[in-house]
């Protein structure tokens, strides 16, 4: 149907340049009205996925849960693109064709169906976020988009190579058509491809890039890559080892599992030495896809719901830091101990933080406590008991460098100001409304579970 969202994101992709350029035709001085319609197509895309669904094709097929998630990523993306208007006073209009390419490219991962329109997806998805990274013409933005690039180009050819290898087993690239399948390249196929998704979805041992191009970018794209774009990714995987490698169960437990758990620690013992706010929230991020990981491992239905919708929940979480961190940096914070200088001053960015922390480290009754309680019963039910008692004792140890934030927030004392601070920019209503309305979805967002 020619109303579906993704039809709407094109035509949206190729309106919005010509408009910006009849204003500049026109010379008409402000890039506001380019950045209003931009928010329309989103907010018209959304509309029509929530009444008219997805693209059905040959290469695109929606599972039961893609009208959810893709109806998240794009309410997701309205947030965060007006924020991004709110926010940065400079935002060029070149920006607005290249954040709607890449709002498409993940909602057309979501609904992959084939390894080919994977890897076009993937890159649709991609290509466009690193000029996002590079969204200030600085050294610092420019190597964070290099090394996104670098990476981006290794992804997409394991991504190839795996590909070409399940090609020569089964004779298909439709997910739903392996099933008769030669292993000498079957097995190795799903590894490479693992590792080339891995790569989009900032998952151990895959994830050294991250926290480098994360914190190059400004704070209200990095909150659009590590909840948006990472999520498309992680459906992506859920996606593949769901309708396209269920012969390989025993692999994908066993390899699955362990990387996994290895998300989880690795990145945990990292994010404690961080004194940067930024980067430690950037590791906490990477950690959040270990439980995603954990429900697709078991291949049950109510593993992959459970990982579909912690997928979710980290996702809105993260969004709420990483934007609520973005109004803090403008009032001068940059490591932890600067969190308490701002005490009394400006609530509704810490109200936020807080919000998304509590909800990271699955405190009731915040989303995020449900996300994992669903995974921890998906593992229970099929008779992981010790698995659970491992992740908890994980998920305490996480709570240290939480601890630490809420120290630094909430500590006793008198009220300073930052150095070099003369006052704090008076707060904007609207962007404040953005925080709330996310802050909001972390604790009713357990009525979107029957959507899921």
């Amino acid at each position: 149907m020619i109303a579906n969202a993704q039809y709407v994101l094109i035509a949206g992709a190729l309106i919005v340049p010509l408009f910006d350029m009849l204003r500049r035709a026109l010379k008409f001085g402000s890039a506001r009205p380019v950045h209003i319609l931009t928010i329309a197509v989103l907010l018209l895309a959304l509309v029509s996925e929530l009444i008219f669904g997805n693209m059905q094709s040959a290469l695109f097929g929606s599972a039961q849960y893609s009208y959810f998630i893709n109806g998240f990523i794009l309410s997701l993306s309205v947030l965060i693109f007006s924020f991004m208007v709110l926010h940065l006073d400079d935002l060029n209009t070149y920006m607005d064709p290249l954040f709607l390419i890449a709002v498409l490219g993940a909602t057309l991962t979501v609904i992959s169906s084939n390894f080919l329109s994977l890897i076009i997806s993937l890159e649709m998805m991609t290509i466009p976020s690193y000029a996002l990274v590079m969204i200030f013409k600085d050294k610092r933005h420019l190597e964070g988009a290099f090394k996104y690039l670098f990476i981006s180009l290794l992804s997409i050819a394991l991504l190839m190579f795996g590909s070409s290898l399940i090609y020569l087993s089964s004779g298909s690239l439709s997910f739903l058509s392996v099933s008769s399948v030669n292993y000498l390249f079957f097995l190795p196929g799903i590894a490479v491809v693992l590792a080339g998704v891995s790569y989009e979805a900032v998952i151990v041992p895959f994830h050294s890039w991250a926290p480098d191009t994360y914190d190059a970018a400004d704070s209200t794209v990095t909150a659009f890559l590590s909840s948006v774009l990472k999520a498309a990714a992680l459906i992506a995987i859920i996606h593949i080892f769901t309708y396209a490698f269920p012969l390989a169960e025993r692999f994908m437990l066993t390899t699955l599992m362990t990387i996994a758990i290895a998300t989880i620690i690795i990145p945990s013992i990292t994010a404690i030495s961080q004194s940067k706010l930024k980067r430690m929230l950037i590791y906490s991020s990477i950690a959040q896809s270990g439980f995603a990981f954990v429900g697709v491992s078991l291949l049950s239905t109510l593993s992959v719901y459970s990982a579909v919708f912690y997928v979710f929940a980290f996702a809105t979480a993260d969004a709420l830091v990483f934007l609520s961190l973005s109004m803090l940096e403008k009032r001068g914070v940059s490591d932890i101990s600067d969190l308490g200088r701002l005490r009394g001053l400006d609530k509704l960015p810490l109200i936020g933080l807080g919000a998304g922390l509590l909800s990271l480290a699955g405190f009731p009754p915040t989303i995020g406590f449900f996300g994992k309680l669903l995974i921890f019963l998906s593992l229970i039910f099929q008779g992981y008991t010790w698995i659970v008692i491992i992740l908890i004792a994980l998920l305490l140890f996480s709570t240290f460098y939480y601890y630490n934030v809420f120290r630094n927030m909430y500590r006793r004392g008198q009220v300073r100001t930052l150095i070099k601070t003369i006052k704090p920019e008076p707060k904007s209503r609207l962007e404040g409304s953005i925080i709330v309305i996310l802050t909001a979805m972390l604790f009713i967002g357990i009525i979107f579970l029957s959507g899921a």
